[in-house]
């Protein structure tokens, strides 16, 4: 398979990655807030175990995408950086974080259905629940780090057309803007970090359809300079 191909198969794994954290989220159906009583909660868990345990499989499967993606993220990122890579490191680990804290929230939230609702109270169901979206919402951090170094590179760089950039910017503000709901659980923060989610996804998937409909020219740009 020659780079032009492999390229376009690398960008392709961002809207994987997006497919299977829908379907991640989705499974469970929608999640109650964590300034919401303890029986909501508990009741939720009970009534949706099996889903749950599902989901923090397919979010396991949804980081294998977006390694698979961030090859080719990195790889675009590089050739357009030059030199040392700060913005490129920076965004990775961005990445990277996000990926982790995700599935260590998504694995602690499922151990309450594994070892069975009926062995906690309400209580400490409510408590496993909040820890666990807390260390999910983490996620927001990590991701406004990878989406704010990779935007600025576009704008800088050009890798991608600068709109993409600046609307990638106005995503990473928004995934700060919900990340206090990690120490907090006032409903403001929740939508915030709701919204902040769904406008990451959102700009995964037009960037890697950009990565893929540029992937051939690009590949034929660095032949020609070669």
């Amino acid at each position: 398979m020659d780079d032009a191909k492999w390229e376009r198969w690398g960008a392709l794994g961002g809207i994987l990655f997006v497919v299977l954290v829908a379907i991640t989220a989705i499974l469970p159906g929608y999640p109650p807030k964590t300034g919401d009583s303890a029986a909501k909660i508990a009741n939720f868990i009970n009534d949706n175990g099996d889903e749950i345990r599902w989901a923090a499989t397919s979010g396991g499967l949804a980081v294998i995408a977006l390694f698979w993606w961030l090859g080719s993220v990195w790889r675009l990122m590089r050739r357009g950086e030059g030199g040392s890579p700060r913005l490129t490191v920076t965004a990775l680990a961005g990445a990277v974080f996000a990926a982790a804290t995700a599935t260590i929230g998504a694995i602690n939230l499922a151990v309450i259905p594994v070892i069975g609702t009926h062995t906690f109270g309400n209580s400490q169901i409510r408590y496993f629940y909040i820890l666990s979206t807390n260390i999910a919402v983490a996620t927001l951090f990590g991701a406004a780090a990878f989406v704010g170094a990779f935007s600025l590179l576009i704008i800088r760089r050009h890798v991608l057309p600068p709109i993409i950039g600046w609307l990638g910017l106005i995503v990473a503000v928004l995934g700060i803007v919900g990340g206090p709901v990690v120490s907090s659980t006032r409903d403001v923060f929740f939508y915030a970090a709701f919204a902040g989610f769904i406008a990451f996804l959102v700009w995964v998937v037009i960037v890697s359809i950009l990565m893929f409909m540029r992937a051939g020219d690009q590949i034929e740009v660095d032949v020609v300079g070669a």
